[in-house]
């Protein structure tokens, strides 16, 4: 059920309806479904319009992720610090593909998961150093321009 509400939901929005039209028009869904599905995505329009700082986010963060795997698997054989070392980079992956589907959550998490990553010493060294900020930045961007101004210009 969830998963043909999701697919109704981007189908309106690719119409070209409102997400205060949605809503009307779903109002027989349940009700917190819809709602979190409407303000986790973006209008199509200002998806396309932000595309490449999306491609360099994820550009960016790839590139760590693939350090963080390549260090991890270097500990030597498969043991608990081997496995340690892959949290990050699965934590990662889960942002790149949240982020890489336009999902306000991997925006946020990048925002936040960024900037506290630089206390670990190991990411207070190039490229990270650089990296982090940057990513935390064009992360809040993202969310800024794709949600945040267009919710609070739309609000019912």
């Amino acid at each position: 059920m969830a998963d043909r509400l999701e697919v109704l939901v981007d189908r309106l929005l690719t119409q070209g309806l409102s997400k205060h039209e949605i809503r009307n028009r779903l109002s027989d869904h349940e009700a917190d479904g819809l709602d979190f599905l409407l303000s986790s995505r973006p209008y199509p329009e200002d998806a396309a319009r932000y595309r490449l700082v999306n491609w360099i986010i994820i550009l960016l963060l790839a590139v760590v992720t693939l350090k963080k795997i390549a260090i991890a698997l270097g500990y030597g054989p498969m043991g608990i610090s081997t496995l340690a070392g892959l949290v990050v980079p699965g934590i990662n992956i889960y942002i790149l593909k949240e982020i890489s589907r336009f999902r306000r959550m991997g925006y946020q998490f990048l925002m936040i998961i960024a900037p506290i990553s630089l206390i670990n010493a190991e990411n207070r060294q190039l490229p990270e150093l650089v990296f982090m900020p940057v990513l935390a930045m064009a992360a809040g961007f993202m969310f800024w321009r794709l949600f945040y101004t267009r919710e609070k210009n739309e609000a019912p």
